[in-house]
Formats: structure tokens, sequence, C-alpha cells
């Protein structure tokens, strides 16, 4: 992931004598829930809809809405499908929120 130029790159191999790039470009909304999933699922927290909504809205004295929400979500799920992530990379837990599956994270860091 690249915060600064907000684009989320994949590279993987479909078979073992191919290998792919691909990358999606993310508004600032998409990428601050992706961020604030990842951080959450790296302490093993499920991301409630109203935390969601205090941290990407109310803290920004912007207006908020369930309805703003799943928007945004269906929309990062779209990009996410579009560099071949798993279609239950994040997955909606009923009556809690959202979580991202704990395997497929893998944290890289590089300077």
């Amino acid at each position: 992931m690249d915060i600064a130029n907000r684009r989320l790159s994949r590279f993987y191999s479909p078979t073992e004598k191919s290998a792919l790039f691909a990358y999606v470009l993310l508004n600032k909304t998409m990428l601050q829930l992706l961020i604030y999933l990842l951080e959450n699922a790296c302490r093993n927290e499920i991301s409630s809809k109203e935390d969601i909504l205090r941290h990407l809205w109310d803290e920004q004295e912007d207006f908020s809405s369930n309805q703003r929400l799943w928007q945004v979500m269906k929309d990062l799920k779209l990009k996410l499908r579009a560099i071949e992530l798993p279609s239950d990379f994040i997955v909606s837990i009923k009556g809690k929120g959202y979580s991202v599956k704990e395997y497929s994270i893998v944290a890289l860091f590089y300077k």
C-alpha cells in the first residue's frame, strides 16, 4: 500500500510461469477506511460501524451515515476485487461491524 499516493498494489503469481502486478487508486475516504480496518485487524479487533463512522467522518467534522459507510465499503470492496483480492478480504460481522480476514494480512516494511 502506497499511502502517499493512495495506491493499493498487488503482485501475484496465478500460475508457475506467470506473474501479475495490479494496482488501484483509492480516494481519501476509502484509504482511511482500509487503514482503519487493517490497524484493528492487527489487534484482532472488529471495527464497529459506530467506531468507523466516528473515526472517518465525525472526528473530521463531516456528515456521517450508515448509507455513506455502506457506499464507501461497497466501492472499496470493488477496488479490492479489481486487483483479485478474495471477496472475503473484508467481512461483515452481523450486529458487530467489519473485519479483515487475519490470514490476509502480511506486514512489509521498507525504506
